[in-house]
């Protein structure tokens, strides 16, 4: 096959996959990268070296400025392929990649490291619907938390909350970032209070106040749902990365 041949396969995969998730959810450009390198394995292991996977940032006006983590593929002749970021301007039009420092990995190396599993891959196969626009129907944790006291403005948007917390705790980027906290409990409050200021930038600075009742409350709330379905497993990667 010449060049533009495997071009053409790369993207005809990209587009069957990106056909299937939800791309305009924070996280999906993990979930995208995942599968994108698994279907090419699959199919075409012989063009795992036609591409890399990009580890980086774009630029975009909330999160109060801070550049987002984002992860996407370039082709080999420069060519971009990311259909996920969508999450970030369907918010922003002006939004862009950053210049900030990135991680590049060709297809084959992003592969391997993600033999073992991610986070991400656990999602997908425990929270389906979540990523795929035709998933099975979710688990009775779920149903569950659906009845707990999480005001309905926090769960109608409850997919997108445990995706920030997944994005956060899976990227490459969350060792040298948590490894300084001395304790579990410090790494879990950072967590915690990372993932809630996305929350609040994306959907509710222009309607409440981080300073009103509402508000803390709100917080309350979301800080005691995020301790007590995922407090073991952010402990638990504290460990792994961090060593007791």
């Amino acid at each position: 096959m010449n060049s533009q041949e495997n071009i053409l396969i790369l993207k005809s995969i990209a587009k069957k996959i990106s056909d299937k998730l939800h791309c305009d959810r924070h996280g999906s450009c993990v979930h995208f990268a995942e599968i994108f390198v698994e279907e090419v394995n699959d199919k075409h292991p012989e063009l795992l070296n036609d591409f890399d996977v990009i580890e980086g940032y774009v630029n975009v006006k909330f999160g109060n400025g801070i550049p987002q983590e984002h992860t996407w593929i370039r082709l080999n002749n420069g060519e971009i392929i990311d259909p996920t970021f969508s999450q970030f301007d369907k918010y922003d039009k002006n939004a862009q990649y950053s210049k900030k420092r990135t991680k590049v990995y060709s297809g084959q190396e992003y592969y391997d490291e993600g033999k073992e599993g991610s986070w991400f891959s656990e999602r997908r196969k425990n929270l389906p619907s979540s990523v795929f626009k035709e998933g099975k129907r979710e688990s009775i944790r779920k149903v569950l938390r659906e009845e707990t006291k999480l005001p309905l403005i926090i769960r109608r948007r409850i997919n997108t909350l445990e995706d920030l917390l997944y994005n956060h705790m899976a990227t490459s980027y969350a060792p040298h970032k948590v490894c300084r906290y001395k304790n579990e409990d410090d790494l879990l409050m950072y967590v915690i209070a990372s993932v809630i200021e996305d929350m609040y930038y994306r959907y509710f600075d222009e309607e409440i106040s981080d300073l009103s009742k509402e508000w803390e409350d709100m917080y309350r709330l979301m800080e005691k749902y995020i301790t007590d379905e995922f407090g073991d497993k952010i402990k638990n990667y504290y460990h792994i990365h961090c060593g007791d």
